[in-house]
């Protein structure tokens, strides 16, 4: 590490790389679940019936029952708690205990529920 570089002052250099690495975020959080929850609801019609569909997007819902077929969604939202949990509660170890507790808890509660999976043992693995 060179101590010489100012990290946050007029002069940071990682202020001319932080517009690109904001829009990156912005279409890796959000455009690539946006584009999944587009593409299923545009398709919901034939998402079991035709042929070319299941080839090109069967892979994102074929584990699930027709009613949770936007469970990948929710997944990668439960991801993106966790995340979120681990970022902005580093400092505080008891409520960044708390934040995973609730959010493995409700999911798990959840899964139990509706069992969204097609095979039941999807569902005990999800809850393993």
């Amino acid at each position: 590490a060179d101590m010489s570089v100012e990290c946050f002052g007029a002069s940071a250099q990682w202020m001319r790389l932080f517009p690109l690495g904001l829009v990156g975020l912005v279409l890796y959080v959000v455009g690539i679940p946006g584009a999944m929850a587009a593409t299923l609801f545009v398709e919901r019609r034939r998402l079991f019936s035709d042929v070319e569909v299941i080839r090109a997007f069967g892979s994102v819902y074929k584990l699930f029952r027709r009613p949770f077929v936007a469970m990948p969604l929710a997944l990668l939202g439960k991801k993106l708690c966790i995340a979120l949990v681990s970022l902005f509660l580093s400092r505080l170890q008891g409520l960044q205990l708390a934040g995973f507790l609730i959010v493995i808890l409700v999911a798990g509660l959840l899964q139990l529920h509706l069992q969204p999976y097609f095979y039941p043992i999807y569902d005990r693995i999800e809850l393993a």
